[in-house]
């Protein structure tokens, strides 16, 4: 096993007031670069640098650093850095988020210093279908696979006069150019533990600041027994290798001590379904937990076949589990290799939760043999489960995967850019493709605004993960100025005509809540039983009131901060009344975007209400009908078109259609947006149009297993009623 470095923090030299001196005894400057996801950090760049400062050889020859930023960081300033530094080699971790800065940042640099060596590695180099160093000249080398055995030898074989490698082909893993073409060599031999590398974590190359998002990344394990034809981790060859616990327990309690309070292990798979291993490590967390007095988490994954009540009472209320389900069509898991075992999966998952584990789900959208059909039952299978959070994924067919490799076979049109998203198969058109993506965002964000998933680390309450689910009804008062026939509100009807919202408290443990208002209604009494209903464990809450309920700033900001985060109400585009006080269309519109707004939440970040908005219409123009849309699409998550397919408003199925397509189709600055923002905040929306089933059925033109896909959505919550009345009538 390696000994501790000491602190070797002198290696990172990302923060602007950092120095690099030039060593006097004239060594070679090798400089390792990183970009990452904001308030994230490098990994490979730290154990490069680290076992390459530790080895006696190599420190003789070459004084070595690293340095890395966000992607939301301007690469020019950091581009000026480098230059001044001036590296003999700069090394490049390249990843799906990250190819197209880095090659640029490479441009740039060998621009005005072409000696610089160049050398390229990490995944999407590894085992690529595109010959970077026929695309890329600025880039000189290229390492694939694990790189530190590799990166040794690599700095070993390296010539100061030539700036180039003496001898190539001595190089396991070695991209490199021969009489103009690409020539490589047999990738290095995976370790066979771990331990052989210099701990990161002791050296203390692990800021506490950049660990709030992700944790501490521990590298227990590397290398996959399974070969999903989607993931990196199937390339690798060999048995997977690890860490010793007794390392993994110094580099816990070292963080810990630290003031760190969460980690993520990045085992493909869960402690290399060693039960030991587990029990061993769920033993050293609660002793770091004892003796330094914080609450420690862990983040893992894991199979949910492999989950055994053994296991799942090992990882206990300090887990978040990661379940890859990915998919439940047969043809599709034959196609990706990847076992599932229905029963089995439903039993592990369960295990978890009654261990009081946070479970989230994942299902990856556009595999092969998937069908509009089958996505939606796979969706509906993972609901069932009950997931903490639900994690619905667009296929992206990565650089040097088995799907990327069959791209052709498939069928697949996809983005030639990172991150190579899928646009349609043999399988899935273009347009159901685009729908499944925005219909899954909806269905996905829908369910993960809970107590128990936002945020993971800060949960309010208790977990009640015995409980059955479900949907509770709770009226809280207040007439409907609608007066629809046959509503229970209609006529002036008395609040204590109503069942008590309190007779509802102790049923609400794991069970959404919807509140119902009329006009009127006391918002004191709405933040009242919303933080009984918090207090009594629910997992949602949402309002479903009239636009006038909507109409003070920071009346809506206390009902957010009260733990009511879904939101629904309707407009009226026939008429003024849309409440007691007659409001115009305009005024309701304006506090439909109130509500769309973003929220302080005390200690944990900001929060966007999830909002949806019944559309009452009957006799409207449809162009005027679609004018006032634009002016709420991008503050709500979804929009009920009721009454498409009887007496309401009609549409031709071609506007329809072009409406839906324009719905779904998520803008380039939205999606950008969305990739660049905090885990709390939503930067941008587009809306899901909620149609009738017969509505619905018009505009997807019949595709196969249409009946299906209608009964799927209804389910998800994704269709509109039939008729044109508010959600609370509808509702009754």
């Amino acid at each position: 096993m390696r000994t501790d470095t000491g602190d070797m923090t002198y290696l990172d030299i990302s923060s602007t007031s950092a120095r690099w001196p030039r060593a006097r005894d004239g060594r070679a400057r090798v400089l390792l670069v990183a970009i990452n996801f904001d308030d994230y950090y490098s990994l490979p760049v730290r154990i490069l640098a680290l076992n390459t400062a530790t080895d006696d050889t190599l420190r003789q020859r070459f004084d070595i650093r690293y340095l890395e930023w966000g992607l939301s960081e301007d690469p020019g300033k950091h581009v000026r850095r480098i230059r001044k530094y001036r590296p003999d080699v700069l090394g490049l971790s390249v990843n799906v988020w990250n190819r197209d800065r880095m090659f640029d940042v490479a441009a740039a640099l060998k621009k005005g210093a072409p000696e610089i060596c160049v050398v390229a590695g990490g995944q999407e180099v590894t085992g690529s279908v595109v010959d970077y160093l026929a695309d890329v000249a600025a880039v000189d080398y290229i390492i694939e696979g694990e790189g530190e055995v590799a990166f040794r030898s690599f700095l070993e074989h390296w010539d100061r006069d030539s700036g180039r490698v003496g001898d190539p082909s001595a190089v396991p893993g070695l991209q490199y150019r021969q009489d103009g073409v690409a020539a490589r060599t047999a990738k290095a031999e995976p370790m066979a533990s771990l331990d052989q590398l210099p701990s990161v974590v002791l050296a203390g190359l692990v800021p506490i600041n950049k660990t709030r998002s992700l944790g501490v990344l521990l590298e227990s394990t590397r290398g996959c027994p399974f070969r999903c034809s989607f993931c990196f981790e199937a390339a690798r060859k060999g048995k997977p290798a690890s860490a010793s616990v007794e390392r993994l327990g110094r580099e816990i309690d070292f963080m810990v001590a630290r003031g760190a309070g969460s980690f993520h292990m990045m085992d493909p798979i869960l402690c290399n379904s060693d039960p030991e291993r587990l029990r061993a490590l769920s033993r050293i967390l609660k002793e770091a937990e004892e003796r330094h007095g914080r609450r420690v988490r862990v983040s893992v994954e894991a199979y949910g076949d492999q989950v055994t009540e053994e296991m799942a009472g090992y990882l206990g209320e300090s887990a978040i589990v990661d379940v890859g389900l990915q998919s439940t069509n047969p043809e599709t898991i034959k196609a990706i290799h990847r076992p599932f075992l229905e029963d089995r999966f439903c039993a592990g998952v369960k295990h978890l939760r009654q261990a009081g584990a946070a479970v989230n789900i994942y299902i990856i959208t556009g595999l092969p043999y998937e069908t509009f059909a089958t996505s939606l039952r796979g969706m509906r299978f993972a609901i069932e489960q009950r997931p903490t959070r639900l994690f619905l994924n667009e296929l992206s067919l990565l650089n040097g995967t088995e799907l990327r490799r069959r791209a052709g076979e498939y069928g697949y049109d996809f983005d030639a850019n990172p991150p190579y998203l899928v646009k349609s198969s043999r399988w899935i058109s273009a347009f159901e493709m685009s729908a499944l993506y925005r219909l899954s965002k909806d269905v996905e964000r829908r369910h993960n605004l809970s107590f128990t998933a936002r945020p993971l680390d800060m949960p309010m309450l208790p977990r009640t993960a015995a409980s059955a689910g479900g949907c509770l009804r709770v009226d809280v008062g207040g007439e409907c100025a609608w007066q629809c026939p046959g509503c229970a509100r209609a006529g002036g009807v008395a609040d204590a005509q109503l069942p008590s919202p309190e007779r509802f408290y102790e049923q609400a443990a794991g069970k959404d809540v919807n509140l119902f208002t009329g006009d009127g209604v006391s918002i004191r009494d709405i933040l009242h039983h919303a933080a009984q209903f918090q207090l009594s464990g629910a997992e949602r809450i949402r309002l479903t009131a009239p636009p006038s309920l909507f109409d003070d700033a920071d009346s809506v900001g206390r009902m957010v901060g009260a733990g009511i985060w879904q939101y629904r109400t309707f407009v009226d585009f026939d008429g003024e009344s849309c409440g007691a006080a007659v409001l115009d269309l305009q005024r309701v519109l304006e506090n439909v975007k109130m509500l769309g707004r973003s929220f302080r939440l005390r200690g944990r970040g900001d929060l966007r209400p999830y909002v949806e908005v019944v559309a009452l219409v009957r006799n409207a123009v449809p162009a005027a009908f679609q004018e006032a849309l634009e002016q709420i699409r991008n503050e709500v998550e979804a929009i009920h078109l009721p009454g498409l397919a009887g007496t309401g408003l009609s549409i031709p199925v071609e506007d329809l259609r072009a409406m839906f397509l324009d719905a779904v189709e998520s803008t380039e600055e939205v999606e950008r947006m969305n990739r660049t923002s905090s885990r709390f905040r939503t930067a941008g929306r587009d809306y899901w149009p909620k149609l009738p089933g017969a509505a619905l059925q018009r505009v997807l033109a019949d595709p196969d297993g249409v009946e299906e896909i209608v009964e799927h959505l209804g389910v998800l919550g994704l269709l509109a009623c039939d008729t044109a009345r508010p959600p609370c009538f509808l509702e009754g």
